[in-house]
């Protein structure tokens, strides 16, 4: 219940996973990581986080079900804030807006992934029940880089996705799909680079279509040429 100062070692947008260092760790507890050749279909697993309620305070929640897919890959633009994410879990269990970034742990409190996405809807289709956690093989792949300080394709800038210009900014005249860049971080790779608010249409010579999954793979594409 009480609060304490972090500062952010590193991050990466593009598996939305970061990692915090705590000054004061007293009191705090690690979750042991499973492994995912461990986790099978059917396996009850429960995710814990702060969801959005009408509660009058937040209230630290768990919510169970099973694992429907041990190891897959998620990827869909029908979240314009979502990457793809080449491992993880699909489970029944709930994930809504504030279960994000908590984890999914087994039965023997042993972390199986990192809730982050939930797909509603399917051309039009209502979807039940089909949640993503970022696969704990993953997260041992990501986060010794980012506890060295070692972020990945990460720039200092805080994005606002436009895939629809001509209807979320009418007065701009902007017609073709791309990021608002709304925030810089001082200090970081961007602060000298961007004016405060630019509007991006193309990163690397690669089109936007407003969302962070054509950002990361045009950033990606970058890195490797």
């Amino acid at each position: 219940g009480a609060r304490r100062t972090a500062t952010l070692l590193a991050a990466a947008p593009c598996d939305d996973l970061a990692v915090l260092k705590v000054t004061d760790t007293s009191g705090l507890v690690t979750l042991p990581l499973a492994a995912q050749s461990d986790v099978s279909e059917g396996d009850t697993v429960v995710a814990v986080g702060y969801p959005g309620s009408s509660s009058t305070k937040a209230n630290l929640t768990a919510n169970t079900g099973v694992v429907s897919v041990a190891k897959t890959s998620y990827d869909t633009r029908d979240a314009v804030d979502v990457p793809a994410y080449p491992n993880v879990i699909q489970t029944d269990t709930p994930i809504n807006p504030g279960n994000s970034g908590g984890p999914l742990v087994d039965l023997e409190g042993k972390l199986v992934g990192v809730n982050s996405a939930g797909v509603t809807n399917r051309r039009n289709r209502i979807i039940q029940g089909q949640n993503y956690a970022i696969g704990v093989d993953r997260v041992k792949e990501v986060v010794p880089d980012l506890a060295r300080g070692r972020s990945l394709y990460w720039t200092g800038i805080g994005l606002d996705y436009v895939p629809n210009p001509a209807e979320q900014m009418p007065s701009s005249g902007v017609t073709q799909p791309g990021l608002l860049i709304d925030n810089i971080v001082p200090g970081s790779p961007a602060a000298n680079g961007f004016p405060k608010p630019s509007f991006v249409v193309a990163v690397n010579g690669k089109s936007l279509d407003g969302t962070l999954q054509s950002y990361c793979e045009a950033v990606k594409a970058g890195a490797r040429e």
